[in-house]
């Protein structure tokens, strides 16, 4: 079995899938099977998966909960992809304060088309919903030619392509000295101004800790109606951290676009797919959940015992996804969440990734 080809047919078909189950029509595959098909895949051509499932004892599970998840923390100390080197052409590396123990996920061309066609379904879902027609849309991200390595500059620019070009109002943040993001708030405070004068709506994307230094730098503004946000969470030492309740009621005042029109994305450079916690506009509830697309599966489990957890209780945060057919698709986070039905609330990073009764107090 050649490997480029045999994954390549194999993304052909996820796309197929994606395409069912992001429009509602009835998938054309069952979920376990491209599950089953990919992990047996995943131990033939990754090296580092296949170790990793052999020093478990992973043999070829039917159902995707009893496969073997990766830490994520396995994405810094190894190269965790089925890509040689000089297949790959993107590297996006996890955010930091340092170049220094950062996870590091390969893509070739026909890995981005996959991960692109991945996020763009679930986006359109969550945060378009329909509206394109009188949409701007600007980023409190640098350019992407600046932050080649950053999956988030990368999403951020594939979905500023939904939209037509002269939508496209640009990025408003440079590249600090210490590798932060250093919002331009004379440009972003004239932009604004102009759209709320003109009624234009806007979408605006950024990081939680973009927003906190857009609430703390410019003036109250009542954006058009129609006007949303979808920010990413994360603080990583750039601000001072806030809720996520707190957070959005202040950019509800600071802006004028109404809580169910503020969508908080959850994702991670080693993952493919993301998870939104609401439709804009469709859900006003102040704490809402996570909730991922049909090609992944989330599950939350006890770090004790490695079993799932009950509805309300907390745990480590697992993520089977698909899209990842070029690195590795199980994945164990580092996250604290609580289970809500099929869906997940996020309490925050736990002290250790690896169940075996570490502590799921959120490191502060």
């Amino acid at each position: 079995m050649e490997k480029l080809p045999a994954l390549n047919n194999y993304a052909k078909r996820l796309r197929a899938f994606i395409d069912a189950s992001a429009s509602q029509f009835a998938p054309p595959e069952n979920f376990n099977t491209l599950a089953s098909d990919l992990l047996a895949l995943q131990r033939v051509f990754n090296p580092i998966y296949a170790r990793y499932c052999e020093s478990l004892g992973v043999g070829s599970p039917r159902d995707w909960q009893d496969f073997a998840f990766l830490p994520t923390s396995s994405f810094k100390d190894f190269e965790v992809s089925v890509l040689a080197k000089e297949e790959r052409t993107t590297v996006f590396r996890s955010s930091g304060t340092t170049q220094a123990n950062r996870s590091a996920h390969y893509h070739n061309e026909a890995s981005l088309e996959l991960y692109e066609h991945s996020l763009l379904a679930w986006f359109r879902r969550h945060t378009l919903n329909g509206a394109v027609k009188d949409l701007k849309i600007l980023s409190l991200s640098p350019p992407p030619k600046d932050v080649p390595e950053s999956s988030l500059g990368h999403m951020f620019e594939t979905v500023s392509l939904e939209l037509p070009e002269s939508h496209r109002l640009g990025y408003f943040a440079e590249l600090g000295s210490d590798g932060g993001w250093k919002l331009n708030l004379p440009a972003l405070q004239k932009t604004l101004n102009e759209l709320s004068e003109f009624k234009v709506p806007v979408l605006l994307l950024g990081t939680a800790f973009s927003f906190v230094h857009l609430l703390d730098g410019i003036e109250p503004l009542q954006m058009a109606p129609g006007s949303r946000v979808m920010e990413t969470g994360g603080y990583k030492g750039r601000s001072r951290v806030i809720s996520k309740e707190e957070l959005h009621r202040s950019i509800s005042r600071l802006l004028g676009i109404p809580p169910a029109s503020i969508v908080t994305e959850y994702g991670m450079s080693e993952l493919s797919s993301q998870a939104y916690d609401r439709i804009c506009g469709e859900d006003s509830s102040p704490i809402a959940s996570f909730r991922f697309p049909p090609w992944v599966r989330a599950r939350i489990i006890s770090p004790e015992s490695g079993n799932a957890v009950e509805d309300g209780e907390a745990g480590l945060l697992q993520v089977l996804d698909l899209a990842n057919a070029y690195s590795a698709a199980a994945i164990q986070t580092e996250d604290v969440a609580v289970k809500t039905g099929e869906s997940f609330q996020l309490l925050g990073r736990s002290e250790s990734a690896i169940p075996r009764g570490c502590s799921l107090m959120p490191a502060a």
